[in-house]
């Protein structure tokens, strides 16, 4: 709403709504049918220590996780984010984590730990130049309004980051060695969460095959031309062939 506010200097100019501004309809809607009426906020000014600390990571073509006191969970990749950036890889395991232990950060400041500088500079500036990790990012800003939580960001290095970085690649053993003190079960992701977060990347696979569909059509058409181009060649080259046999009084030959 406030890109398309921005873009314009009179007040009466005429804004066309695309269809981010009716996404951003739609997150109010979202928050405030949850919302109790009630926020806390933070001082301007005053950056307040952080009272959780959650650590996460993804690989590229494994999976990801994240790891909260004992708490954890792991999942690989569904089809539809194989080819997604690791920016989004890495922002993944982050939303998720907020929906998942967002109701237990109530009146909370949560510190998000990654190794991926992309992914800081998106929790800090709250924006993204990409379609589908601006929808991963409004995504966690509505669990952190829903819930009551604010968040900040903390760059740590891949070597440090080696309990997040065990879920994400299925080391198990490893995992346990990190974190004796873990759950020995993850916990559950809820399918709506996962078909919610992936929407933007379903529709985007059903509207490129339906693009896909059209594909035998059009090589039948193509081809369909070509054997027409090439008869009318075919007769046109013949009729002329039939049309200049006419022997002149020189030995010449014209067209009629």
């Amino acid at each position: 709403m406030i890109n398309l506010l921005s873009c314009f200097w009179r007040r009466d100019h005429h804004i066309r709504l695309n269809s981010e501004f009716h996404l951003d309809l739609q997150w109010w809607d979202k928050f405030l049918s949850s919302w109790p009426g009630v926020s806390f906020w933070l001082f301007p000014g005053i950056a307040a220590s952080s009272d959780v600390g959650v650590t996460s990571d993804a690989a590229g073509s494994l999976g990801f996780g994240a790891y909260f006191r004992s708490e954890w969970f792991s999942g690989a990749w569904a089809p539809y984010q194989a080819g997604c950036s690791i920016a989004y890889k890495k922002l993944f395991p982050i939303v998720m984590a907020a929906f998942i232990w967002g109701p237990q950060w109530s009146c909370q400041h949560i510190l998000f730990r990654s190794d991926n500088e992309a992914v800081m500079h998106i929790l800090v500036t709250r924006t993204s130049r990409t379609v589908h990790r601006m929808f991963l990012l409004c995504k966690l800003l509505l669990a952190a309004a829903r819930f009551n939580f604010t968040l900040m960001a903390q760059h740590v290095p891949g070597t440090h980051n080696t309990i997040a970085d065990a879920l994400s690649r299925f080391h198990w053993q490893e995992f346990t060695h990190l974190a004796p003190e873990a759950q020995p079960d993850p916990v559950t992701v809820p399918v709506q969460l996962w078909q919610d977060l992936i929407s933007p990347l379903l529709r985007q696979s059903a509207s490129s095959c339906e693009g896909r569909a059209w594909l035998p059509l059009l090589v039948v058409l193509i081809r369909l031309v070509k054997r027409v181009l090439l008869a009318s060649a075919h007769i046109l080259e013949n009729w002329g062939r039939m049309a200049c046999p006419v022997q002149l009084m020189n030995g010449r030959s014209a067209c009629l």
